[in-house]
């Protein structure tokens, strides 16, 4: 009885995945699993480096065409296509970082929580949360508080 080449190759991914970490992280096997990746039709996401981007831009510089370039460096047309035009509007071709959530409170605000809470270990949350208004003039929940002294 034969085994279906997915499953064949669901069950040597597994396989692989079990390898030494730093040895499954070298390009030869994610070259390899990117390959068969392909060959099922599965994509694989991964961030295009500054230095391939600007080898892509030169190229559509050049007058290739947008399909031509995606083909050549193995990306979706959509992506090469976003590259450009991002490209044409700000002038740069680099990655923003950054795109999380803006915290309300500073890293220093936090510590002084914690001090204010150290100094008297038997005050409550509620308290401290009235002492952080009284100092900095800023609302505080209990549960901020809280969250702060156990992390």
């Amino acid at each position: 009885m034969s085994v279906h080449p997915v499953i064949a190759f669901i069950r040597a991914l597994k396989v692989l995945t079990r390898v030494d970490s730093c040895c499954f992280k070298s390009k030869f096997y994610r070259k390899d699993l990117v390959d068969e990746l392909k060959i099922f039709g599965m994509s694989s996401r991964h961030h295009i480096d500054d230095f391939m981007r600007g080898r892509i831009i030169g190229k559509i510089e050049e007058e290739q065409k947008i399909t031509d370039v995606a083909r050549e460096f193995d990306i979706a047309h959509s992506v090469a296509s976003r590259l450009w035009k991002s490209f044409k509007t700000t002038g740069m071709c680099t990655r923003r970082h950054g795109g999380g959530r803006v915290r309300s409170r500073t890293p220093a605000e936090d510590r002084y929580i914690v001090l204010s809470a150290k100094r008297n270990r038997r005050t409550t949350a509620q308290q401290v949360a009235n002492q952080f208004l009284a100092a900095s003039g800023k609302q505080i929940s209990r549960k901020t508080v809280a969250r702060r002294l156990r992390g």
